[in-house]
């Protein structure tokens, strides 16, 4: 599961057009931005949700989250595998776990636990904002 950032066209045809500075300063927005996705998946991730089914497994009870809740890792090996890549106007933020698709999205015996999704619409608005900011600040 990654989601990935990427510059606009629009953004990339206005930098081009400006000094190193201010694109200096949009790359730094895509990995705050970028930076933020991470630690808001993590943080849920740590929180999580526990409400649902009791199961033992290995000899230890475990609490799982309901649908609709932030997963709740038992090792911290979800949380531990989510990572940031930030390239210039490029940032991926993502784990390499396969189970972390399953979650998301659910599967046919799971209902989802979606958390990048309600994260990236939320960072999506705030990344506009953010770069919105920052080049007004960079053409005064």
């Amino acid at each position: 599961m990654k989601i990935t950032l990427s510059g606009v066209p629009e953004i990339k045809a206005a930098l081009i057009k400006m000094d190193a500075d201010a694109k200096r300063a949009a790359e730094q927005v895509v990995e705050v931005t970028a930076r933020s996705i991470e630690r808001k998946v993590k943080a849920g991730l740590n929180r999580g949700g526990r409400s649902g089914r009791t199961y033992q497994r290995r000899g230890i009870t475990h609490q799982a989250s309901a649908a609709g809740e932030y997963p709740k890792t038992d090792t911290g090996a979800f949380a531990a595998s989510v990572f940031t890549d930030a390239r210039g106007l490029m940032a991926t933020v993502g784990s390499n776990l396969v189970y972390s698709a399953h979650l998301e999205y659910g599967t046919r015996n799971m209902s989802a636990r979606p958390m990048w999704g309600p994260i990236r619409e939320e960072e999506t608005l705030l990344f506009w904002k953010r770069m919105e900011s920052t080049m007004k600040g960079a053409t005064r």
